[in-house]
């Protein structure tokens, strides 16, 4: 089985076909949309239908916490910091943040005291700043630590659209009077510039080393490159008519962007400065919009539009992987929403009937061997010991549930061991 590239020289061990690995029905959700948010080190996912309760699962599917929010609004963000000690969750028609702490398992409220509509929460990506954006142009930054909350008024004249903090704590802002605004982790203004057309999803690449790239969508169809320092000019990435309009884009690699149309193309191609216009890849997957995950650590594009989910390789080759798409079934609705955990080893996908269905994309390379046996990791949480003897080439592996994921293990001639951290188990 071919295998994608990871960071480090280390392949995963991947199979030909993705294997679910927990389904929550839409009895959670209710139906219709979910938003879903893994936590940044894949320890829980975060999700919220349209029954206003946000579920907490852990990696295996198995609920952890149960957060119900007040009011009638549906939920229209959640977000964890950082570090994923806390879970940020923003609803339509109210003024209050809720938030969860994933080490106390404990939830408080965060009163904005605005009026008008939320629309961004954002946490920063060095420090403990929440930045809350609402309709009417205005900021708010709230310090995690120190409970305190900077008010700026008239940070825009318009809806503030979307927003990320640079790997220097700085604030970059996007909103509906065509300005992007770059502020301190105060919320000072320290530059500003104009845009085309109403600006929308903006994102900053994480680069080793830090970096001030940033991009942002203009008019929906053109990606605009600058530096967050020198946000005047930049550089505009524009693509074929026939593609329409940019559903959702993601940076990988060394100054490489995937991108994902209204018309169902999916393209990849370079946005350093300087470098070639040619793209790299690209192919109309489906017949309409497509949304679009990114794992830097597989290198792999996961795109879903309609019931179906395609995988793009994004290693040097640029290719769909055919006998990794996944056809879902009717009941399951209509795919809008997929992501990663940022290690690539689980894939999450949420749909229009309230379900939210996870597939194991790949796993560590776990496996030892003593004398004739060998053992290898068949799941997150399971192990399976074979025999190597001729004769013995036609049983069934011996399947062991075990209670963690373990990052080492050993075998002997009747036992095995496997542990990570301190802990090791018989």
């Amino acid at each position: 089985n071919e295998s994608p590239w990871v960071a480090g020289g280390v392949r995963p061990n991947t199979a030909t076909t993705m294997k679910k690995l927990f389904a929550v029905s839409p009895k959670s959700h209710g139906r219709g949309s979910v938003t879903v948010a893994w936590h940044p080190q894949g320890s829980f996912l975060a999700t919220c239908g349209k029954n206003r309760v946000v579920n907490v699962f852990n990696r295996q599917g198995e609920e952890h916490a149960e957060i119900a929010l007040d009011g009638s609004g549906k939920c229209t963000g959640l977000e964890w910091d950082k570090d994923g000690e806390m879970l940020a969750v923003m609803q339509e028609k109210s003024p209050v943040i809720k938030l969860w702490d994933a080490n106390q398992n404990s939830e408080s409220s965060l009163d904005t005291g605005v009026k008008e509509e939320l629309t961004l929460i954002c946490w920063s990506a060095a420090g403990p700043q929440l930045a809350i954006g609402t309709a009417k142009g205005n900021l708010l930054i709230y310090n995690k630590r120190t409970l305190k909350k900077q008010s700026i008024a008239g940070k825009h004249a318009k809806t503030i659209t979307s927003g990320a903090w640079s790997s220097d704590n700085k604030l970059v802002l996007a909103s509906a009077d065509r300005q992007v605004t770059i502020s301190n982790a105060d919320g000072d203004a320290l530059a500003q510039t104009a845009l085309k057309a109403e600006g929308s999803a903006i994102q900053i690449p994480a680069r080793g080393g830090g970096g001030s790239v940033a991009s942002v969508v203009s008019g929906g169809s053109t990606l605009l490159v600058f530096d967050v320092n020198k946000p005047t000019g930049g550089t505009e990435l524009k693509f074929s008519p026939t593609y329409g309009k940019v559903t959702s884009y993601r940076w990988f690699g060394d100054g490489l962007v995937a991108v994902a149309f209204d018309s169902g193309y999916f393209v990849v191609r370079s946005a350093e400065v300087g470098a070639s216009t040619e793209e790299l890849f690209s192919k109309k997957l489906f017949a309409g919009a497509a949304s679009l995950a990114v794992s830097a650590q597989t290198r792999r594009a996961a795109v879903c539009s309609g019931r179906e989910i395609k995988i793009v390789d994004l290693d040097d080759e640029y290719r769909e992987m055919e006998d990794e798409s996944m056809l879902l079934d009717s009941e399951d609705g209509d795919l809008q929403h997929v992501t990663w955990t940022r290690d690539g080893q689980v894939l999450t996908v949420s749909s229009s009937s309230g379900a939210v269905l996870s597939f194991l994309a790949c796993l560590p390379p776990l496996a030892i061997a003593h004398g004739a046996s060998y053992m290898y990791l068949t799941s997150l949480m399971e192990l399976s010991v074979c025999s190597a003897l001729p004769d013995r080439k036609g049983d069934e592996p011996r399947r062991v549930r075990i209670g963690m994921e373990p990052t080492f293990a050993a075998l002997g001639p009747a036992h095995a061991a496997v542990g990570m951290n301190n802990q090791v188990f018989f």
